[in-house]
């Protein structure tokens, strides 16, 4: 089975029902594919509903991702990972955020090079990983 991890913009798309996104959620359950995240995509979609003072989606967000198979830790070897390949893409002058960095990082120590994201700009200059 696949690992997939999803990313920031696609909770939130989620969340806020957005047609694509729960099609693609719809899509990777029939492919019994194992749904994952990120330690930094809690933080970040979390940080948006607190920020829009939607407490009902900050909660439903949070039994979401507790539902879930693995949410990947930012440790250190995932931060490592993280910093080489924002390096990586800065020496070519290109950039992504931060938290895509991370994402990417905690993605890549955990060995999971699949995610589901509306950022697929971003995660496309990754190599090794693979959007959905």
């Amino acid at each position: 089975m696949t690992l997939v991890c999803l990313d920031t913009t696609w909770t939130v798309d989620f969340f806020r029902n957005r047609e694509e996104a729960v099609k693609k959620l719809k899509q990777l359950q029939e492919e019994n594919a194992i749904l994952t995240s990120t330690a930094a995509t809690v933080f970040e979609t979390l940080y948006y509903f607190f920020i829009k003072n939607n407490q009902e989606k900050a909660q439903l967000t949070i039994q979401f991702f507790k539902s879930l198979q693995y949410v990947f830790p930012l440790d250190m070897e995932a931060s490592f990972k993280a910093a080489e390949i924002a390096a990586e893409l800065a020496k070519k002058g290109l950039s992504i955020g931060h938290f895509d960095s991370l994402i990417a990082g905690s993605m890549m120590r955990n060995g999971c090079d699949t995610i589901l994201t509306s950022n697929v700009k971003d995660f496309g200059r990754i190599k090794g990983i693979k959007t959905y």
